[in-house]
């Protein structure tokens, strides 16, 4: 018999039909599979073709103004501050972007007191760091007002905003400038289809410039009337264009900047590094392995060496402000040994503290043990930043002011505002990274602003006339601008009791030659009336022919007659 097969349907499920694609939409779907992306292509807008123009002018001008930058054109800082912060305004405006954050706000009020205290003072304090914050305060201005920054916000992304500000962003656009313009020359300027004859005219160009320069040299031999024209016209092209270099270096700083801006607005506030930095941020949550155990053992350590060097220093310091010092030290050496060394440990604190919090298994605020002897750490550092201020002024009492103390002093009172953040975040929550970075910005300006080298040569005179020290270092108030008015400047010394005791070379160093010299008597103008001056009279005495003139008594006296100035006093 036949063996009879159980019917389709049966004992199996029904046979369904397989839907049928038509052969292109099979090398489409093969095609979304496989292909790269492709960048969109390149457009600019009418704004940004302005802006790219307008940056030549503004990068010219800058040029200029830095590389003469002459008593005259010290003004020209701040005008060129005003420029560029109304340039970008401006740019970001147009383009879209006109919500201004309080932080912009913050970082253009600093930016301009920087660039006023420059034109003010132009002091020799923050005569090397002025410029260099002033200029890095502009570029991370920038980013803050195009919502750039890595957090959109000052914070603990700070050294990698900075970066971005001042390398990657700009450089990484260098050459947007030059696409802008050339988009704009091919697609707004001209018609469409022109870009090709664009080009055919630059190469014809190209070729024809040395062939028309071959035959101005052949003319200029010919003629001696055409040559002295020709050499007019190359001397001032010469001049302009490769004599002091300024054009050459306006388009380097022009692309620098356009790129800067630029390339910040083209981000649409949402830069590389801020996507990178996310994921960063999600996989640094793995490395919390730390036990807490381990990092109390080890910042208990580090304390317990501290609280050492702290006992005996506490008996070097009690004695050097009595006036004794330890033994085989000079005032200068107990001062400076060791200052930096401190500012590095209280570095390298903010650093273990920073990685107890980011490493440790638990959060830090959460364990009362590692939190209390995180305030420890934090508490040494105070203690730290107290030992390098007291040193430094043992040697102001001893010395005086000078443009390194009062920077060293600042940096220090920076550390202090630091650590206090850091107390107050252990404690309770709060964006210490953010305050930390707006409060070291708001206070270099407030110490450019404030004049310090006015400050250093009253405060001089001020321990030379209480007797604090007991003799005044000239050259500290000359370099901080004292002598720039010299009536004022012999009125100043003579004002403070210093010139009795000094030698004649001495006062000739300071004062300048004498307006009048005649029988023991030397005077120098310290009055502003051109008539009748009010003149300083020093009465010299010599004890012996072998030592030199000593002023033994000095007045102000009123206007005298005119004497053959610079003569000798027998």
């Amino acid at each position: 018999m036949m063996e009879q097969n159980p019917m389709e349907g049966k004992n199996c499920p029904p046979l369904m039909s397989v839907p049928k694609n038509s052969p292109s939409e099979d090398t489409e779907r093969a095609k979304s599979k496989y292909s790269v992306s492709q960048p969109a292509p390149f457009k600019a807008t009418a704004v940004e073709l302005i802006a790219a123009l307008i940056s030549y002018l503004l990068a010219y001008y800058y040029v200029d103004c830095y590389m003469f930058p002459t008593y005259s054109h010290r003004w020209t800082i701040v005008a060129f501050t005003m420029l560029f912060w109304l340039g970008v305004e401006c740019f970001c405006r147009a383009y879209g972007r006109r919500e201004v954050s309080g932080e912009s706000r913050f970082w253009a009020i600093c930016m301009g007191a920087i660039a006023l205290a420059e034109m003010l003072w132009n002091g020799t304090t923050t005569m090397v760091w002025s410029p260099l914050i002033l200029h890095f305060i502009a570029a991370y201005w920038v980013l803050c007002r195009t919502g750039c920054l890595v957090d959109r916000r000052s914070g603990p992304m700070f050294l990698l905003d900075a970066l971005n500000a001042m390398v990657l962003a700009p450089f990484g656009q260098f050459f947007l400038r030059v696409r802008t313009i050339w988009y704009g020359l091919t697609h707004q300027v001209v018609r469409k289809d022109a870009g090709k004859k664009l080009i055919a005219v630059l190469l014809t160009l190209l070729v024809m410039l040395p062939l028309l320069f071959f035959a101005v040299y052949q003319l200029r031999q010919a003629d001696a009337g055409f040559d002295a024209l020709m050499g007019q016209l190359t001397s001032m092209m010469d001049q302009f264009i490769l004599g002091d270099w300024t054009f050459l270096g306006s388009l380097l700083v022009g692309a620098y900047l356009y790129g800067l801006v630029g390339g910040s607005l083209r981000a649409g506030g949402e830069p590389v590094l801020r996507g990178k930095t996310n994921a960063v941020r999600s996989k640094a949550e793995h490395l919390r392995v730390v036990p807490e155990i381990a990092l109390m053992f080890s910042l208990v350590s580090f304390c317990l060496v501290y609280l050492v060097f702290f006992v005996v220093q506490l008996r070097y310091l009690a004695g050097a402000f009595r006036g004794v010092l330890p033994p085989h030290f000079t005032a200068a050496e107990f001062a400076r040994r060791g200052f930096w060394q401190l500012c590095t440990v209280v570095v390298l604190n903010f650093a273990l503290l920073t990685g107890t919090a980011k490493f440790c298994r638990v959060p830090l605020r959460t364990n009362k043990p590692l939190k209390g002897i995180s305030l420890g750490l934090i508490g040494c550092n105070l203690l730290f930043a107290a030992v390098a201020l007291c040193k430094i002024g043992v040697y102001v009492c001893m010395y005086g002011l000078t443009p390194r103390r009062v920077l060293a002093s600042w940096f220090m009172v920076v550390l202090i505002v630091f650590s206090v953040l850091a107390v107050i975040t252990i404690l309770r929550p709060i964006p210490a990274a953010r305050y930390a970075v707006l409060l070291a910005g708001g206070l270099f300006a407030l110490l450019c602003i404030g004049n310090p080298d006015w400050f250093i040569i009253r405060g001089n005179l001020y321990l030379y006339r209480t007797g604090v020290i007991q003799e005044l270092d000239s050259s500290v108030l000359r370099e901080c601008g004292a002598s720039e008015d010299q009536e004022q400047y012999r009125r100043m010394l003579y004002n403070i009791g210093w010139i009795e005791g000094h030698s004649w070379d001495e006062l000739d160093w300071e004062f300048g030659i004498p307006d009048k010299v005649e029988d023991g008597y030397a005077y120098w103008n310290v009055g502003w009336n051109i008539i009748d001056p009010e003149m300083l009279e020093v009465r010299f005495e010599q004890q012996d022919p072998a030592e030199p003139l000593i002023a033994v008594e000095a007045k102000i006296v009123e206007g005298c007659a005119d004497a053959d100035c610079g003569a000798d006093i027998q």
